[in-house]
């Protein structure tokens, strides 16, 4: 079997369509793949750092995101891309031949679909988050299946196509042997440990209340903070270097720093996972399984404004199970902020709260079901039932 994967954007497109390759490879070694996406985004670093024994051929096209304004001029750069996208991934669907189109969202999706489609392959939609987005819903139309990691999803989508198959972990997603990795990552092996990340493009508001309440957070003397604040991303965001800038306007002493570590992004999330205890991130499905996965606490910081609020309200999954705390974003005076003083108390709360974490960590693991998974290789073997 030929299969194409698409999805983009973010890390929360890419992991989801890694791990279904992984799940789809493990059933039928003789498989092949070839991943569509957009050069410079992140399925472009997520990718080309793969090690070689789970490298994927990868194309690029042109993509771009659907414009919300209502000004008809905006729409004239999309579709432009659009059909330039769509008659590249034509090609490229011709040349490579799949079987079956897996796309996992974003926006690089919509002309691989369109073009699976106008070639009459099979097409396999994955929707993450509770509220699916505006590209997965519009591509639905023209897919053979939809997978969804929620219950309340299935309503989105056409009841003959959508399945619940929850979502998909990469294999390397585990526990490490704590004492290990904390010593690779000079921590000691008695503190209490939180790992902070806002995305592969880092989240603002989260880098700079980490930054703000650090002293505070630090000044216990038992944690250690492993800080991921995103990558700098050319001409546009800068979250890796205004985050150090603020760092160092700290002027923290070597004491404190020892016990911080900041880096703009960890490919080895699985062994940063494994050295902590407590989990502070945007409210994206991804983290959220493999954190259920893992059996790690959370503090939850659901990004506001996006569309059908899917993030708080995944992020209430969390905190229903008992495996979570909610810090929403505010709006004051016409800009979105976030508490640096009540997370700082928090995480602080939290962390020296044995008991608590344990019972968090329990809980959280009952958001996810490794059996799921085997429903995603088994929908997809079902459209090609000789």
């Amino acid at each position: 079997m030929r299969y194409l994967l698409t999805g983009g954007g973010t890390g929360g497109h890419v992991y989801p369509a890694l791990a279904i390759k992984e799940l789809l490879k493990q059933y039928d070694q003789t498989a092949s793949f070839l991943y569509v996406g957009t050069a410079g985004k992140a399925e472009e670093y997520i990718l080309g750092s793969l090690p070689a024994e789970e490298a994927v051929q990868v194309n690029y096209i042109t993509a771009r995101g659907l414009p919300r304004s209502k000004n008809v001029f905006k729409f004239i750069p999309f579709l432009k891309d659009l059909f330039v996208g769509t008659y590249t991934s034509f090609g490229i669907i011709k040349r490579f031949n799949p079987d079956v189109i897996i796309a996992t969202g974003g926006y690089v999706s919509a002309p691989v679909v369109l073009a699976g489609y106008l070639r009459r392959r099979k097409i396999v939609i994955h929707e993450q988050n509770s509220v699916p987005g505006l590209v997965n819903k519009v591509l639905s139309r023209f897919a053979d299946r939809i997978f969804v990691s929620f219950p309340e999803t299935i309503t989105f989508f056409p009841a003959d196509k959508v399945s619940i198959t929850g979502y998909p972990i990469r294999r390397k997603i585990t526990r490490y042997n704590k004492s290990v990795v904390r010593k690779q990552l000079g921590i000691p092996s008695e503190a209490l440990v939180v790992f902070i990340f806002g995305g592969s493009s880092g989240a603002r508001l989260i880098n700079e209340a980490v930054v703000s309440g650090l002293k505070t957070i630090l000044n216990d003397e038992r944690i250690a903070l492993i800080h991921g604040t995103g990558r700098d991303i050319q001409n546009s965001i800068q979250s890796y270097s205004d985050t150090l800038h603020l760092v160092n306007a700290l002027y923290l002493d070597s004491v404190l720093l020892n016990r911080y570590i900041i880096r703009d992004y960890f490919f080895d999330i699985d062994v940063i996972y494994s050295a902590a205890d407590l989990v502070v991130s945007r409210a994206g499905a991804g983290t959220i399984m493999e954190c259920a996965a893992l059996g790690l606490p959370m503090i939850i910081i659901p990004k506001a404004g996006l569309p059908g609020d899917h993030q708080t309200k995944n992020a209430r999954s969390v905190e229903r199970a008992g495996g979570g705390v909610i810090i929403p974003e505010e709006r004051k005076s016409g800009r979105t902020t976030l508490d640096s003083q009540r997370l700082a108390e928090a995480i602080i709360a939290i962390l020296t709260d044995a008991p608590r974490l344990i019972e968090m960590g329990i809980n959280i693991q009952k958001l996810y079901n490794p059996d799921d998974n085997e429903q995603i290789v088994k929908k997809i073997t079902a459209l090609f039932p000789n």
